[in-house]
């Protein structure tokens, strides 16, 4: 059940985002914030050691053509909480970009939580969980959460799968699924895998996470075939390619041990973030289109999908 707003706008499932920015406010006197009430102050909660939180959703339209990755980062820096929130619509030659947003809050136990801010709004259920994701543009871009399909974890990630609708391209609301990727380490701990969501028309979805290191030829797939999951090691290939007219190109290839899923991709040239920086100079999270072919066994079927590049 959405949280009521009171007086209706024209979009009331937007308009209840706005309700979401009550609840944070809330939660930030829980852990420590201060509060115009007659309670005792709560002292606010120690820092742990410094740590990077990651929070991914890929939406792919299987019978059409928009992909979706929406990145979510919140970095912990002593008594602060760095944040960012970056999406873009990769199905054209080039990214648009529909939402860039950066801020700090005070540090929070729970600093990898999904918070509001700004352009970023949330419609959240009864039990805490987003109904819907909205970047606040020209044209309103929304991720509408439904029915949860599976979920599972492997790689230090956890993932969830659930059925999906995109709003604001064109007149009708695009159906498909939405990928629901989440992982955290200690800020020097050495750069995560990149890893890419990939899906077909005929409802095969996988989730591999990609050797760190060209020399490496070992990743790690969770898949849904025929409505059934499974998890396992998969062999995996990065192979660059250079073409004179065209530049670099990149397709990756992987095979599950368990001979259930194999695949074939090429990154999409041109459709990439351009990926921020940190103090060093190393690349931060960037998203690329993908397309190519998943072969569960009966055939080849077209596959498309995002592969989402770690932060240093």
């Amino acid at each position: 059940m959405r949280p009521a707003c009171g007086r209706t706008t024209p979009h009331p499932r937007w308009a209840a985002a706005f309700c979401i920015v009550l609840l944070a406010a809330c939660d930030q006197v829980r852990n420590g914030g201060e509060s115009n009430g007659g309670g005792p102050e709560l002292s606010p909660p120690a820092p742990a050691a410094d740590s990077i939180h990651e929070l991914a959703f890929v939406f792919v339209e299987p019978m059409g053509d928009v992909v979706s990755p929406w990145l979510i980062e919140a970095r912990t820096r002593g008594a602060d909480v760095e944040r960012s929130a970056r999406a873009w619509i990769l199905s054209g030659s080039e990214p648009v970009p529909i939402l860039d947003q950066r801020w700090t809050t005070p540090y929070t136990r729970a600093a990898g939580r999904l918070l509001p801010w700004d352009a970023l709004r949330l419609i959240v259920g009864s039990g805490g969980e987003p109904e819907s994701i909205i970047a606040m543009a020209d044209t309103a871009m929304e991720l509408e959460v439904l029915a949860i399909l599976a979920e599972g974890s492997g790689g230090g990630a956890r993932f969830r799968l659930f059925r999906a609708r995109f709003r604001g391209v064109g007149p009708d609301p695009r159906p498909g699924v939405i990928l629901e990727h989440t992982r955290a380490r200690p800020s020097e701990a050495e750069r995560p895998a990149d890893w890419l969501f990939v899906t077909t028309e005929d409802g095969t979805m996988a989730v591999l996470q990609l050797p760190r290191a060209e020399a490496d030829s070992l990743g790690q797939v969770w898949a849904v075939v025929q409505g059934e999951p499974f998890a396992g090691p998969a062999l995996a290939a990065r192979v660059i390619a250079t073409r004179t007219e065209e530049g670099e190109t990149e397709s990756i290839r992987f095979s599950s041990e368990n001979g259930a899923l194999d695949g074939e991709l090429v990154v999409l040239t041109g459709a990439a973030s351009v990926p921020e920086r940190n103090e060093a100079g190393a690349p931060g999270l960037a998203a690329f289109g993908v397309s190519g072919t998943l072969d569960s066994g009966s055939g080849a079927s077209p596959a498309r999908g995002a592969v989402i590049q770690g932060r240093e």
